[in-house]
């Protein structure tokens, strides 16, 4: 059993993993501007011998707001074997493939979850960050790169597969893989990108999707030329319907022909875009190219396409011919026959001949017809070729169907029981949800359908509307909480609509109970009669369920997917007129203004108190002991975790109300808050009865909908258990720390409604217990806020100690002082919580590798210990920089599986923290002790051992004081006016440039203007601005080498130009060396409308937290830039 599990870790693994089939609930979204994006499996090499390694890579690119995902990979383990590509070593159950370079900010706190099945052949894991909230209001998502690396060994030599493949645990999922982006929503519009076949040359196409009667040609301007002729090819499109995308492999001869830019003749490199044409340019659809050159094979592979293809769609004006790229070609031997090609490519299966159109919809669109240019000549001529090949880059962009998958197949029905047919206006109906005759069932989701104008959803007890988020009244199945249950219901009542679903999270326990649930109800709802007429309400299809057999999916104990089986529909109901007079009309929702909410950059504090509070304080064997855990004064209470600790030899944990003992997964009584099953309540529970230890926690799930209700409830009980005394001894129940809570208060976790942890407030434990075996009275208990004392340990051993030390006691102004904690000889270490003080106003804390500066929940870097995820290493920071305190704590969760490893980590590095030197003072840095967050450490340290216990037989070690002294630096970016003075109808130029910028490889602007005064304008047609109009002239980030991309997002009624470009391929022009540190990032041209007084300037904006000024500027690491200044143009006017 995996010992005291942290709740967060338990809701962040239960939404990216175990309940995935409960996202399915939602609908699928649309959004046009990511129908480019894809996740692709990518292998290295494709032909491989016996014992070889082939290394695949999981990769995503354009997935907009990327923040989770989980995939399905199917392979034959009998072909194959899956390894760590790097140490060789086998991949368990239970191991995460390699990181990739996303979800690895550990900032933002990134979660894994595996459900390997290796002896399948089935990889199953997800990753996703938990600080959604802050890598949210980093507004720096990514969207493109690698997320797992994993390493395949051949074992037998023979075509095989490595693919994503549906599975019955990921109902709803794209080919076996689901996205997830920063607001927590499945992302469902991206193509799947399966790999090709190993030691095989066959590839399946895709099939055809939207035929067409177009064509697609390669225009040469001459097919005889001398050997230093320049021959120029044009690729051309006619005919279509509409064009949004491409992508296009061409072949050449690489001794004969040498591809070169158009207009400066220099050769190509292996991500050189050729020069555009006349369409697929408009950059008001926001155009994104991408290029795989193999310039070695002689070949050109690319690709281009509009992103915002609402608008583009909008526009009504499809781009349906014209020449979508030239590429000069210059000769460079004699040769009596080539030819310049479309060619079919491993990468593009699917495609024709080597070329793909996409439709503004993101089809793939099949049936035209594709025109060779023709062999060419060339004569003699004595020419010295300049070229130099370049490694290649893969790519891959076909589009690739869902694999079904085969499930087990049931005799078992499902069916919709009404208590009556034949109603009156302002009666009620039962349907019950019935299932019967299944051999287990653990979860389901089902779709019902009924007419919202004669029909309204209710509470069948208490008559209350059901609404979007609301369950209906639970059944008899699916419904023990002691298996994990877990809803969610997707409802829309206004159309109609009932969708709702519930799953058991504990599969194994449920199946090791041997008691499946076969036969039995599901939910039951209310419909209150509305008007007069003949009213259905059946099970339907939906497009959220793809796949579903008449609006249900239904799920055994193995998480299979169950196919077939009977669905029963009811009969009409006919509806009379009423005898009641003034029929109960449909109401309708009342909005509720919410308070504004500000997303807190810090920890919310609260006054508030959390308490266990017991109904007696003495009582007699065989007495039950009733405790509460209450709060008070919480402000905006949405969720919370506990750890209670009790003597199980004096005290049985108990449900108070059916006097049943409490095992691993029982949830304690229900309260009288976090009981609203509109905000869809979530519960976790991780009990170890054996050891006394009592560690549950519960959520609301719809915090968006709990918090525009505007009603926090911050003051009741959040719990009730019964303590059952077995023996005369006095004895204590209280709160407790925990290893598996990290940075808790004294055993305890609140959040509130914006999903942050809530700190300052009091913990009240109850005082000791008085047991006997005589009939006395057993007066009420007075609580107090005394804090547990340790319990005694054995004397500090001379070689155990935690250690903060410096590399450097002296240091100027702008040094980096590197401070590492480490510990040595701590037995059986487990965990850690620390509390370490400085001076604000003399150092600032960063990053030791990057220089970043650190938010509140920035982690150690490079530990050594206590980062195994096969034990589940759990990290939390929650510092207060304001006031010089950083408190970070890390833990193995399943220490268990940690223990019966038999190897402790007890000597090395737990992280590194890296000071900035700020002023040249005197000061110093050190562990800290604080009692009200920390109560009982050993001057501010936590140290645990693997069985959860914390240690008190270690020494701790300070630093020396620091002595330093100081420095400075000079850069800048401006925005200029060409003229402060202008008459209506002028154009005034507006120009931003930066200057002595290092390493500058990516901006954003945020410009504000009065659009009653002035108004954006191309300055050569005079055409007004779109929201996605960019920057004119721009001289820096141009290199289309390094793929920059461009992104704008303009609010013209307000007044607002939001500009951002930056090079894809950083590293690339890192290694080239040539930074552009200096120039014009862009001009901007704005007609006077009146004449009056008014200025332009760059502004801060809420969609850009911890800008200077509005400006964000990048370096090539990718690295916000800081230390330079901004230069405002003067008033107009």
């Amino acid at each position: 059993m995996k010992k005291g599990i942290s709740f967060i870790l338990v809701i962040a693994m239960l939404v990216a993993m175990t309940s995935s089939f409960v996202v399915s609930a939602y609908p699928a979204s649309t959004l046009s501007a990511s129908s480019s994006g894809s996740l692709s499996l990518e292998f290295d090499k494709t032909t491989a011998q016996v014992g070889d390694i082939i290394k695949a890579y999981v990769k995503i690119g354009n997935i907009k707001n990327f923040a989770g995902y989980q995939v399905n990979i199917k392979y034959d383990p009998t072909v194959l074997q899956a390894v760590n590509p790097d140490t060789k070593s086998p991949l368990g159950a239970t191991t995460m493939p390699k990181n990739g370079n996303l979800l690895i900010n550990p900032e933002y706190s990134a979660l894994s979850g595996v459900l390997n099945k290796i002896e399948e052949g089935i990889l199953n894991f997800g990753k996703a960050y938990s600080y959604l909230n802050d890598y949210r209001l980093s507004n720096s998502p990514e969207e493109t790169g690698v997320l797992a690396e994993i390493g395949f060994k051949v074992l037998k030599a023979q075509p095989t597969t490595v693919k994503f493949e549906n599975t019955p645990s990921m109902p709803n999922s794209l080919s076996g893989t689901m996205l997830f982006d920063w607001n927590g929503n499945v992302i469902s519009d991206y193509t799947v990108v399966q790999s090709g076949i190993i030691n095989s040359s066959v590839v399946n196409p895709s099939p055809s999707i939207s035929p067409s009667n177009g064509t697609i040609k390669m225009d040469l301007n001459k097919n005889s030329a001398f050997v230093g002729d320049i021959i120029i090819a044009e690729i051309k499109a006619d005919n279509f319907d509409n064009i949004a995308g491409c992508q296009f492999n061409i072949k050449y001869d690489p001794e004969v022909l040498q591809p070169i830019d158009t207009d400066t003749n220099a050769p190509y490199g292996n991500t050189t875009m050729p020069k555009d044409g006349t369409i697929l340019i408009n950059p008001d659809y926001g155009v994104i190219s991408a290029v795989a050159n193999n310039l070695e094979q002689g070949t050109l592979n690319f690709g281009k396409c509009y992103t915002y293809l609402g608008e583009y769609r909008a526009s009504r004006a499809g781009e349906k011919g014209g020449t979508i790229a030239i590429i000069a070609f210059k000769t460079l031997k004699a040769a009596s026959s080539t030819s310049i090609e479309f060619a079919e490519s491993i990468a593009m299966p699917g495609s024709i001949k080597g070329t793909m159109i996409f439709d503004w919809n993101g089809n793939n669109v099949l049936g035209y017809q594709v025109i060779p240019a023709g062999a060419i000549s060339i004569s003699k001529q004595s020419v010295t070729p300049s070229y130099t090949p370049v490694s290649p880059k893969p790519t891959s962009t076909p589009v690739v169907s869902p694999t079904p998958t085969n499930s087990p197949v049931s005799n078992g029905s499902i069916e919709i029981d009404l208590d009556k047919n034949t109603v009156k206006v302002g009666e009620i109906i039962k349907a019950v949800v019935k299932v019967d005759n299944f051999d287990s069932l653990s979860a389901f989701q089902v779709n019902i359908k009924y007419n919202p104008d004669l029909l309204q959803a209710v509470n069948p007890d208490t008559g209350e509307p059901l609404k979007d988020n609301t369950m209906p009244k639970d059944g008899t199945l699916i419904a023990n909480s002691d298996y994990g249950v877990i809803s969610i219901a997707v409802n829309k009542p206004s159309e109609g609509i009932l969708n709702f679903s519930k799953t058991y999270t504990y599969i194994n326990e449920y199946k090791n109970s041997g008691k499946p649930e076969k036969t039995g109800t599901l939910g039951v709802i209310g419909f209150k009669a509305l008007k007069a007429g003949d009213a259905a309400i059946r099970f339907e299809d939906s497009i959220a369920m793809p796949s579903s057999l008449s609006g249900t999916m239904l799920f055994d104990w193995n998480l299979e997917r169950i196919p077939e089986y009977m669905v029963v529909q009811p009969e009409l109901v006919k509806i009379t007129g009423s005898a009641i007079a003034s029929p109960t009309a449909k109401p309708t929702a009342t909005p509720v203004s919410p308070k504004p909410t500000v997303a807190p950059t810090q920890t919310p504090i609260s006054g508030g108190q959390i308490e266990l509070k017991l109904d007696k304080n003495q009582a007699k064997v065989g007495d039950i002991i009733n405790a509460t855990v209450n709060i008070s004064n919480i402000n905006n209470f949405a969720a919370y975790q506990v750890n209670i600790k009790y003597d199980p030899s004096v005290l049985q944990a108990i449900n108070p109300v059916t006097g049943e003992a409490i095992s691993a997964r029982t949830m304690p009584a229900d309260g009288t808050i976090l009981i609203n099953t509109e905000y869809g309540v979530v519960s976790a529970v991780a009990n170890n009865t054996s050891e006394g230890i009592l560690n549950f926690g519960k959520s609301y799930a719809y915090l968006d909908a709990y918090k525009l209700a505007n009603n926090p409830e911050e003051t009741g009980t959040l719990a009730v258990i019964g303590f059952k005394v077995l023996k005369q001894q006095d004895t204590y129940i209280g709160f407790e720390n925990s290893v598996a809570m990290p940075s808790s208060i004294l055993g305890t976790f609140l959040f509130d409604w914006n999903g942050e942890l809530v700190s300052g407030y009091k913990v009240v434990n109850p005082g000791v217990i008085k047991i006997s075996q005589s009939e006395q009275p057993t007066p009420s208990a007075t609580p107090t806020a005394t804090p547990i004392t340790p319990k005694p340990t054995s004397p500090v051993s001379t070689n155990s100690y935690i250690k903060l030390e410096l590399d450097k006691n002296n240091a100027s102004v702008g040094d980096i002082i590197k401070a590492t904690v480490k510990i040595n000889d701590i037995k059986n270490f487990s965990g850690y919580q620390l509390n370490i003080k400085y001076d604000p106003k003399v150092l600032q804390p960063v990053n030791p590798n990057t220089g970043a500066a650190y938010t509140a929940r920035t982690p150690f870097a490079n530990g050594q210990l206590i980062v195994n995820s096969e034990y589940g290493a759990t990290s939390i920071a929650s510092h207060k920089l304001s006031q010089g305190i950083l408190v970070f704590a890390q833990g193995y969760a399943f220490m268990n599986d940690y223990r019966m490893s038999g190897k402790a980590e007890e000597t090395g590095i737990l992280g590194e923290i890296g000071f900035k030197v700020l002023k040249n003072e005197k000061t110093s840095i050190s562990f800290s002790k604080d009692e009200i967050s920390m109560p009982g450490s050993i001057s501010g340290t936590y140290l645990f051992d693997w069985y959860g216990e914390l240690k008190s037989d270690y020494e701790v070690i300070q630093p020396e004081p620091i002595n330093d002294s100081g420095v400075v630096a000079n850069s800048y970016i401006a925005l200029d006016l060409d003229k402060n003075k202008a008459a209506v109808g002028e154009l005034i130029k507006a120009t931003v440039r930066v200057n002595n910028v290092k390493n500058l490889s990516g901006y954003q602007v945020n410009i504000v203007y009065d659009p009653n005064v002035l108004q954006p304008v191309n300055s050569k047609t005079g055409v007004e601005y779109s929201k996605r109009t960019a920057f004119e002239n721009s001289k820096l980030l141009q290199n289309s080498e390094y793929s920059p991309t461009n992104i704008t997002s303009h609010d013209l009624t307000k007044g607002v130009l939001n500009f951002s470009r930056a090079y894809a391929f950083m590293n690339d022009y890192r290694i080239n060396g040539v930074p552009e540190d200096t120039g014009v990032l862009g001009e901007i041209y704005f007609k006077v409308l009146k004449a009056e007084a008014t200025k332009i300037s760059f502004k801060e904006s809420v969609a850009m937290p911890g800008s200077l000024s509005g400006t964000y500027l990048f370096d090539w690491y990718g690295n916000q830039v800081n230390d330079y200044s901004i230069i405002q143009p003067n008033s107009i006017n």
